[in-house]
């Protein structure tokens, strides 16, 4: 009878672990409703998500309800994945909603994928829709080595979810202009290009990918190139755009957004040929200041050019940073991390971008008729910033310089060229 007692008592201490007077996490979160807990394990990839069910009876069936399928690296491989997939589906709850789909692999499914299997996953993300969901709003696309053939995905995709689908990410991908994106995704609200090249027909012949996507409000291009020389970017609902440039590319971009807010731009200098947005509020420019690569005096022209096509940002934002390394890309992670710790070059007090321009900015009027407030960051402490630069700002515009409205400062942490391994 003691021993009963006793192991009872253990059982009861195993139970509810207490810590510090208060329950442990996992009890804590245990006690969370399950829509709050579906949440959770919808951050997580689906396999992961399934051994939650080992946690205790109160985790047992939660994944089955969970409405985000991830597929990651750890299901790669072809038949294994087929297999996965089929169980999977079988098990998941029949009324169970399906509102986002990723996959992110490595091997080859995804560049050589099974058409038959990829429909299958699409058509099970639409049946859910029927059953209460509100079909599929997010699917990103993802391989870490090769190139995607979006083209044969897009179709299927198109066909399930043309008028569901609002958020779309694609990272290394070929994309044909003429199927890419040409398929119907009407409702289409952000898109996110990672390393994608597109395909244009003729080399002279400017490529305008987006032209069909007329809810399009947030576009994010990181270091996407085309096979055209003038790269459009049509969007009249756009209220963001963000694009990264890696590489020095030869491409002109040219960017007709009636309604858009908000501009970043990050990385190598690239001619902006055409900003056509009257209502911009905000614009953040990050340069890697680059002479090694570009005589100084085409860089000067090339960044007034960029900043002529500003003029009507309200609030300004520029950031620069050096890079003075001829070798190339690093050869492994250790010499990666060496460049990453090593000391830039100091920069001499007439060699700051903007004061080394000052010549320019007095020959020229001022673009700015809107302008309020207007934020310069070196890589280093910068000198007296000259009353050419501030003249050229502020001339036209009507609001008052001084107090917080103009700052040059020097960054916390140093922006540097960033090179991708898997």
């Amino acid at each position: 009878m003691a021993s009963s007692s006793k192991w009872s008592k253990k059982k009861r201490w195993r139970s509810q672990v207490i810590v510090g007077g208060e329950e442990s996490s996992i009890d804590r979160l245990s006690d969370l409703p399950d829509g709050v807990l579906h949440h959770i394990l919808s951050f997580l990839d689906t396999k992961c998500a399934v051994r939650t069910s080992l946690v205790s009876k109160r985790w047992r069936f939660l994944w089955r309800d969970v409405p985000a399928l991830n597929f990651s690296r750890s299901v790669c491989k072809r038949t294994a994945f087929a297999e996965y997939i089929r169980n999977l589906l079988s098990l998941r709850s029949n009324d169970a909603p399906v509102a986002s789909i990723t996959f992110n692999f490595v091997y080859s499914w995804m560049v050589q994928p099974d058409m038959h299997l990829f429909d299958r996953i699409m058509k099970y993300a639409a049946d859910s829709r029927r059953n209460g969901g509100h079909g599929l709003d997010h699917l990103s696309i993802a391989h870490a080595v090769c190139e995607i053939r979006f083209g044969m995905l897009a179709a299927s995709i198109a066909a399930h979810h043309r008028e569901s689908i609002k958020t779309l990410k694609v990272t290394k991908s070929d994309l044909d202009s003429g199927s890419g994106f040409g398929l119907g995704f009407s409702f289409l609200t952000a898109l996110e290009l990672r390393g994608c090249w597109l395909y244009t027909g003729r080399e002279k012949l400017p490529v305008d990918p987006f032209a069909g996507l007329p809810c399009l409000n947030y576009l994010k291009l990181f270091n996407c190139s085309a096979t055209s020389l003038v790269f459009k970017i049509t969007g009249p609902q756009l209220l963001d755009f963000q694009i990264q440039k890696e590489s020095h590319t030869s491409e002109k971009i040219e960017v007709f957004a009636p309604k858009l807010k908000s501009f970043r731009y990050s990385g190598f200098i690239t001619e902006l040929v055409k900003l056509s947005a009257p209502s911009l509020d905000w614009a953040d420019i990050r340069i890697w200041w680059d002479p090694m690569k570009i005589e100084e005096l085409e860089l000067h022209c090339k960044y007034m050019k960029l900043l002529g096509e500003l003029h009507n940002a309200k609030s300004l934002c520029l950031r620069f940073a050096d890079i003075y390394d001829k070798s190339g890309p690093p050869k492994s992670r250790e010499e990666q991390l060496s460049r990453l710790t090593s000391t830039p070059k100091i920069w001499e007090e007439d060699e700051f971008p903007l004061t080394s321009m000052k010549s320019l900015m007095e020959s020229e009027a001022s673009p700015f008729t809107r302008l309020k407030t207007l934020r310069v960051q070196y890589p280093q402490a910068p000198p007296k910033t000259p009353s050419e630069v501030i003249n050229y700002f502020f001339e036209r515009s009507p609001h008052r310089v001084g107090g917080k409205s103009v700052k040059f400062e020097k960054r916390k942490q140093m922006m540097k060229q960033r090179w991708l391994y898997v």
